[in-house]
Formats: C-alpha cells, structure tokens, sequence
C-alpha cells in the first residue's frame, strides 16, 4: 500500500474532528527534577509555530484546527524540542483513527514522500516520533508545506497539510535557547 500525498481534502478533516490534550511534556526529557530549573513558562508565537518553554523543557509547535460551522476541533500537532545530546526530535500527534499496520507518509513540498511507523496510539490520539537528520532540517528549513498522511479503518485516506511559514524563525530561538 502506498501513500498518494496530495493537497488537503478540507471535508475530510473537518470530519475528523478530534479534540485531544497536547502534553509537550511527554516527548523528551530534557532535565530531571533534580536538575530543573525553577518554574517558569514562556510562550511566543512565529507565524504558525509557537515556540514554549516551561520548566527549562523548550519545543517549537504547530497545531492543525478543522471547523465546521460551529463546531472546531484539533486534527493534528507537530513538535519539534531537543533531546538531550542536541538532536531534534520531531513528534506527530494525529487522530486516533489512524490504521497503526499501515503506517504514516511524509513529504516537504515536492521531495520524496517517506513511510514512518506509527508508534502508539490511544482511544484519543496516535503518535509518531522521528529523529530528524541534516536532510530533513534543511528541508523544513527552506520548505513551505510539511504533509502527513495516514489510512483510517475504511482505508480512506486523510493528509494534514503544516505549513512551515516562521519554521526557521521558530527554530532558530529553539536553539538558541538550548545554548544558552
């Protein structure tokens, strides 16, 4: 089974909506409590990226929101934050719909779509983490759309197109914070 990543089907996500809690915590750890830093907590936003940071664990974030007349709800979130050697690592939480066997495709703009496994999911959301190479961060970099694509039990397909407007920017004051 291959992935045909193609623009938004705007239906689509709007009938997936999925409302589900945004733990940054839960992807690294990068202090622990013995060597945290007093609490604080910083946000800001660049263009679609927000960058946070609270209790010295920083990441830069995106989130996806589907409306629908009156009713809107969060279909999909992407997080970028630091491991502890440095490394980016990138997560992806999605609808729990998500078929787990067939995995996820990625692609930046017209470059070559990749399959990811799906690590876990839950009654409420699906996640995937992936250690993010030179490659990869150059491509978000100067990229202008991040796709992700996944099957759901009626083996339809749903992309969820990120934009990677303010990436860089975002980014940027990830590392910075993270040299300090």
């Amino acid at each position: 089974m291959s992935f045909i990543l193609s623009q938004p089907n705007i239906a689509k996500l709007a009938a997936l909506l999925l409302v589900f809690t945004f733990n940054a915590k839960a992807q690294t750890h990068l202090a622990s409590p013995s060597t945290a830093a007093p609490m604080t907590s910083k946000s800001s936003v660049s263009e679609r990226w927000s960058y946070q940071c609270k209790d010295n664990h920083c990441f830069i974030n995106q989130v996806l929101i589907a409306r629908n007349n009156e009713k809107a709800g969060v279909v999909g979130a992407i997080n970028i934050a630091l491991s502890a050697q440095k490394q980016p690592i990138l997560t992806l939480r999605f609808s729990s719909t998500a078929k787990k066997e067939f995995g996820l495709g990625i692609k930046i703009d017209e470059g070559k779509p990749v399959r990811i496994s799906i690590q876990q999911c839950d009654t409420k959301v699906c996640e995937s983490n992936i250690v993010v190479d030179d490659t990869m961060l150059a491509e978000l970099n100067n990229g202008k759309r991040f796709m992700v694509a996944f099957m759901n039990a009626e083996k339809e397909q749903t992309t969820l197109p990120f934009s990677l407007d303010g990436f860089s920017q975002a980014y940027e004051k990830l590392l910075t914070h993270a040299n300090q």
